[in-house]
């Protein structure tokens, strides 16, 4: 009976594999949050070389392609991945939460102003709306980044079908030389 009692556990044991607590796929996140450090980093220089008017334009050949970067870095990686939902639900997280945020952060800055003019602004309800709603919007992409990092995993059928050989990602890239700028994805082969 012990026998019987022993085969019928061993059965069911190796009937019901145990649950993973993290789900199947490989986790890639650390290519997002590598994306998006090289946005972050192009979106706060050319920030800082555009508040002098020198260097607007500089100022602003840096923190448009960063910005593009943002905006495409994460859901190309994600693509490249095979996971075309996942890829559309960064995008859609990568704007709709910064822009809620910034909208939030303007509200609490338009309510907690002062009224009257300043020194340094005409309007300073509209002043404090702006920077706050800056600092919303810069807060908002740093949390949709971190979002979109954690919940970057490959599917299981993904990493079967490109068990055959190494996948192709492509990954965005930004150059700075004597002759300009360029931003575009590389792949290799």
């Amino acid at each position: 009976m012990a026998v019987l009692a022993t085969g019928a556990v061993a059965r069911a044991a190796k009937a019901a594999p145990p649950a993973s607590p993290q789900p199947e796929g490989a986790w890639y996140g650390y290519q997002t949050l590598a994306s998006d450090v090289a946005a972050f980093a192009l979106i706060t220089t050319g920030a800082v070389l555009g508040g002098n008017m020198d260097s607007a334009a500089l100022g602003l050949g840096l923190a448009i392609p960063g910005g593009a970067l943002y905006f495409a870095g994460g859901p190309l990686i994600r693509a490249g991945h095979g996971d075309g939902p996942g890829a559309w639900n960064s995008l859609l997280r990568r704007v709709l939460i910064p822009v809620s945020a910034g909208a939030l952060a303007a509200g609490i800055g338009a309510l907690a102003a002062p009224s009257g003019p300043s020194d340094i602004c005409n309007d300073q309800r509209a002043c404090y709306a702006a920077a706050f709603g800056a600092v919303g919007f810069g807060a908002g992409m740093i949390a949709a980044s971190v979002v979109d990092a954690i919940t970057a995993r490959e599917a299981a059928a993904a990493r079967s079908a490109s068990a055959g050989g190494a996948a192709q990602v492509p990954v965005p890239g930004f150059v700075i030389s004597r002759k300009g700028a360029a931003f575009g994805l590389w792949l290799a082969f």
